[in-house]
């Protein structure tokens, strides 16, 4: 009777627990939301100045208005004033994929032909800023990604000027957000390869099992992976409006199960609480009706005497 009186209190805490677990998921799930989309905003806006900067610098005079770069000195120097304010390195590329100058060289040294074909097709085809995946350089032979941008010349393209970020400065650029304690946060590219890591970096490596699939199947959504250090994690995926990139946040399953633990705890705890004043009460109770017949015992035993 002690227990089924205690009872209601029981699952009053149990409401209050599922809706506390029902309320501290939905906050983890908008923290997780707001980290990616803001980050996402950061590094389209990073993206969009960057191109509309190449896109400056592909206006100069030095260029020339014809299909030879008038001043190449000239153009050069503007080049390497632009890439060194920005950590970055400058390529100038003609339709053929032959680059006429990279500020990491001397003008003048000789030159290969980029590795960044497709995107250096889809410049000239539509005349339009590209951003690509994770490419190795066909110098420096490390990942980087490009920004391209056309360089019109009376409504022609008639050059490509890129931007080139290699893995430390893509790691500056991708990965600012403050984030929770044991969470993470990526950029990877369309092939599910790492563009930035807020772990430890780990540019044009390709992702967990999970993620690329998520990515190729054009998913924005939850998926559970295990990172490479080994913690369980439940990843939500945006995708960047700007580059063929998409931001990931994960957060350990760890904190997301902690509440179901937590409450697990406090019934458990209430559980054994309840009983343990049942078995009080019923002891109590107990004592007191067997004084009570004790009492109606005597009493009886009494009156007999009294009147035999």
């Amino acid at each position: 009777m002690a227990f089924f009186a205690c009872l209601p209190v029981v699952l009053f805490a149990t409401y209050l627990g599922v809706n506390d677990i029902r309320d501290r998921r939905q906050a983890i799930h908008d923290d997780a939301k707001a980290i990616a989309s803001n980050s996402r905003l950061t590094l389209d806006g990073e993206l969009t100045a960057m191109a509309a900067g190449l896109t400056v610098l592909a206006t100069k005079r030095s260029l020339g208005g014809g299909t030879e770069v008038e001043d190449l000195p000239a153009f050069y120097a503007a080049a390497v004033d632009f890439a060194r304010n920005r950590g970055a390195s400058i390529l100038l590329i003609d339709r053929d994929g032959q680059q006429v100058l990279n500020t990491r060289r001397p003008l003048g040294s000789p030159l290969p032909k980029t590795n960044a074909v497709e995107a250096l097709a889809k410049v000239f085809s539509s005349g339009q800023p590209v951003v690509t995946d994770v490419i190795i350089g066909s110098i420096l032979q490390e990942p980087h990604v490009d920004i391209e941008v056309p360089v019109m010349r009376n409504g022609q393209v008639h050059w490509a000027l890129s931007l080139t970020l290699l893995a430390d400065d893509i790691q500056k650029l991708a990965v600012r957000a403050t984030l929770p304690k044991g969470w993470g946060l990526a950029v990877l590219d369309s092939q599910g390869r790492f563009v930035a890591r807020s772990r430890k970096a780990a540019t044009g490596e390709v992702a967990s099992s999970g993620l690329p699939e998520a990515i190729a199947a054009d998913a924005e959504d939850w998926v559970d992976t295990v990172t490479r250090e080994g913690v369980p994690v439940t990843n939500l995926l945006v995708r960047s409006e700007l580059s063929p990139w998409t931001v990931v946040v994960g957060v350990p399953k760890a904190q997301l199960s902690w509440p179901v633990t937590r409450m697990a705890l406090i019934l458990g705890a209430a559980a054994i609480t309840t009983l343990l004043a049942a078995v009080g009460l019923a002891a109590l109770f107990g004592r007191r009706i067997v004084a009570a017949i004790g009492q109606l015992a005597a009493e009886g035993a009494r009156r007999r005497h009294r009147h035999p």
